[in-house]
């Protein structure tokens, strides 16, 4: 039997494959284990299947074929670690271990309101709301090319106090659509959903790659937002002192991709399945279908290069000596994904910021939204901005 904790973390699983399932040409194949099979396991594991919506999406089979590929190997790996513990369940049984949400019947992606946004140029976005509409709102800008689901612990947490909206990246989640895959289209995007929601004052929640798209928009669109809080930035100061390992890799895999039509060879480079035990190493293996989403396919990746290229070649410091709201900076000295010397530097160029730097803590457990960094929000936004929002 599986504790609550660990049914919570298999159910948010199963829900999280569900974007990465929708956008493959074929289904991810999840192998059988023997024993399971003998007593038939798979045979109600359907059932669990056909409720979440993705039955159609996977392939039972019995042996493992030579072309597995990463997003098969992180599911099976996965899968293997906990199914082994079902075995003897009945259906219902085998449902409330794999479907079991917590304290609430049904999944955010259930209770979240979703809605289907026409950008500016007609691009399509997918945006997300969710808690009281009354509340101050706060607008999310996800890492670049990520799913909403990333943000699962921290859209929950602030939703009780705030009306939280998010969006998914142009280009990530249609796949056929490649218009404007830029730091400008992403900026109309942004102003298309603030006045979607016909919001007069926001604080932008800005991570990862999103921080430099909030910065962006605090100096284009400042007369809307009125603060901002900057998460673990991932920002490119010309300076490779400044850059993680996992930065410089990044900037050499977008030099890689200048002025060439097809980057699959160099996506195969970075799905390849050999990688899983590195990647597991590094990352919570419920996490990966989230980080590695934008190398799902050909055409997700070619996006996301031509989206991160725009973003992370940008001169910060015209825009920052530009930027007049109030920024709350947080980082953490053990990040090894975002250099936290590039959060320093941006504080340092900043006229009104705030500066957390948690000391301990690494980039991926930022998005466990610890109770930590709730708080050193909730005392910067509360002290500073709670009246102007009014």
């Amino acid at each position: 039997m599986l504790s609550i904790t660990e049914q919570i973390e298999i159910s948010d699983f199963l829900v999280n494959i569900k974007h990465l399932l929708k956008q493959r040409s074929k289904p991810i194949r999840i192998l059988k284990q023997v024993e399971l099979d003998s007593v038939g396991f798979y045979n109600k594991l359907d059932e669990v299947l056909k409720e979440l919506g993705i039955y159609d999406c996977i392939d039972l089979i019995k042996s493992k074929p030579n072309d597995f590929d990463l997003y098969e190997e992180i599911v099976n790996r996965f899968c293997h670690d906990y199914f082994v513990r079902l075995g003897d369940l009945d259906t219902p049984s085998l449902k409330m271990n794999l479907m079991n949400y917590g304290n609430n019947s049904n999944h955010l992606v259930d209770r979240i309101k979703t809605q289907n946004l026409t950008s500016t140029d007609g691009t399509v976005l997918n945006v997300y709301s969710h808690g009281n509409i009354s509340n101050d709102p706060i607008i999310i800008v996800l890492p670049t090319g990520l799913p909403m689901l990333i943000m699962k612990p921290w859209i929950e947490i602030l939703a009780n106090e705030y009306f939280v909206i998010t969006w998914e990246t142009r280009g990530m989640f249609k796949s056929s659509i490649k218009k404007n895959l830029n730091v400008q289209g992403q900026l109309e995007d942004l102003k298309n959903i603030i006045k979607f929601f016909n919001l007069d004052k926001v604080h932008l929640f800005g991570v990862c790659h999103g921080a430099n798209l909030a910065l962006h928009a605090c100096n284009e669109i400042n007369s809307k937002i009125t603060s901002a809080s900057l998460w673990h930035g991932d920002f490119n100061w010309n300076d490779d002192s400044k850059l993680t390992f996992i930065q410089q890799n990044m900037k050499r895999l977008l030099e890689m991709c200048d002025n060439q039509d097809d980057t699959s060879a160099l996506r195969g480079l970075m799905s390849n399945p050999k990688s899983i035990s590195k990647l597991s190493t590094d990352y919570p293996i419920k996490m990966l279908p989230h980080i590695m989403y934008p190398y799902l396919t050909n055409q997700i990746f070619s996006n996301f290069i031509e989206l991160s290229k725009d973003i992370l070649s940008t001169d910060l410091k015209q825009i920052v000596e530009k930027v007049n709201q109030k920024i709350l900076v947080v980082t953490s000295s053990k990040d090894t994904t975002a250099h936290p010397a590039g959060s320093i530097l941006l504080h340092s160029y900043l006229k009104k910021s705030e500066f957390h730097d948690r000391q301990v803590g690494s980039h991926i457990s930022f998005f466990e939204a610890p109770k930590e960094l709730y708080s050193t929000f909730s005392n910067f936004y509360e002290s500073n901005f709670a009246c102007n929002l009014a």
